[in-house]
């Protein structure tokens, strides 16, 4: 099989616009799908890469990493898939397979560095390959079958797709960190927020909103929150003092100190975090005394691997009218052709549910 020639849309350089042009696929490789791409969620990572705000950016880029595809045709050793299935592509397109995180499909942490779906040389041990220009806003992809998570039957294109890298952040330290009972705070009532309250749910857990915007208190507990807690709100800091077992941290940005949730922890609490700050603003600080005394743990996670991934596919087709009940704005995602797209200046931070799509 030749190199396959296709459209996609390209950041020429750190910052541009989007703009649409022919690149070209390297040759299928045996254990390799070959993908009709049927959407592409907008996740705020790509604006991130756009601006190489995490300075691991490659350039020319092509973002996207909440793909959904069809399979068009398959490489001569897989044996997994078949022409025609429906799955989707994720943040990581490929890893060692090797390691013992590989062997039980955690790739996410693959001990030698996954293979991300578009990073390249400047991301280092994630970017072996020069994949910068290989994302999911193109209309064919080649990527590794065991990275193609199939789709059941059932779900929505435009629920699927968010769920991709979305839904499996905040999916992981969910399985991770919580058992059925467990009082889980959730830090960001955004995207990933919005689909942490309703995934934890699904595991027996209890969400916890946590947000620095009053406002947002309606929709969480509509979604499925048990309670609300407004950051900046001392009184409301003071009552939940010590009673939190897990905070999952998803704000992009780094604007509350560290301190002021490790304080809502019981303990042996875990604060885990899943949102990613500018480069320029990567620093905390936390001093070792209370959190040797108090035995708790301040970690990250970062997306999921395969097993999860395909886990929580799973558990969300069989609880669907969970996942969009009180979620009226699924129904108006913004869904822009894939001739007409230019939707990066438009974007700021979109719910889960109400998310711009390319098709």
């Amino acid at each position: 099989m030749s190199m396959v020639k296709t459209e996609a849309y390209v950041v020429k350089a750190q910052g541009e616009d989007l703009v649409k042009e022919e690149i070209e696929l390297p040759e299928l490789k045996a254990t390799e799908l070959e993908l009709d791409m049927i959407c592409c969620g907008l996740c705020h990572t790509d604006i991130h890469m756009r601006d190489n705000d995490w300075g691991v950016a490659n350039y020319p880029l092509v973002p996207g990493h909440e793909g959904i595809g069809i399979v068009r045709a398959i490489g001569s050793a897989v044996k997994t898939h078949k022409v025609g299935d429906k799955v989707s592509v994720a943040w990581i397109r490929d890893s060692c397979l090797d390691c013992d995180s590989c062997a039980c499909g955690r790739e996410n942490i693959c001990q030698k560095g996954y293979q991300g779906t578009y990073l390249a040389s400047n991301a280092g041990i994630f970017g072996k390959e020069a994949c910068n220009t290989f994302g999911c806003f193109s209309k064919i992809m080649h990527v590794s079958a065991r990275f193609c998570v199939k789709i059941p039957e059932g779900i929505p294109d435009e629920i699927a797709a968010p769920l991709a890298c979305g839904g499996g952040t905040v999916f992981e330290p969910i399985m991770t960190h919580c058992q059925p009972g467990t009082k889980l705070g959730i830090a960001g009532i955004g995207g990933l927020g919005t689909a942490a309250i309703k995934l934890a749910k699904l595991r027996g857990v209890v969400p916890i909103a946590i947000s620095s915007s009053p406002g947002k208190k309606q929709a969480a507990l509509a979604a499925g929150c048990s309670d609300f807690l407004v950051i900046n709100d001392d009184a409301d800091v003071e009552k939940w003092a010590g009673k939190i077992d897990v905070i999952l941290d998803t704000t992009p940005v780094n604007t509350q100190p560290v301190a002021k949730y490790m304080g809502l922890l019981k303990f042996d609490g875990v604060y885990c975090r899943v949102g990613v700050p500018p480069a320029s603003d990567q620093k905390f600080s936390f001093d070792f005394l209370p959190l040797i005394f108090t035995q708790k743990t301040i970690c990250g996670s970062i997306v999921t691997g395969t097993y999860r991934l395909d886990k929580m596919y799973k558990l969300v087709a069989d609880n669907l009218d969970f996942i969009l009940a009180d979620n009226p704005d699924m129904q108006q995602v913004e869904k822009v052709p894939f001739d007409q797209v230019s939707f990066f200046p438009l974007f700021e931070y979109s719910n889960i549910l109400a998310r711009s799509m390319m098709l």
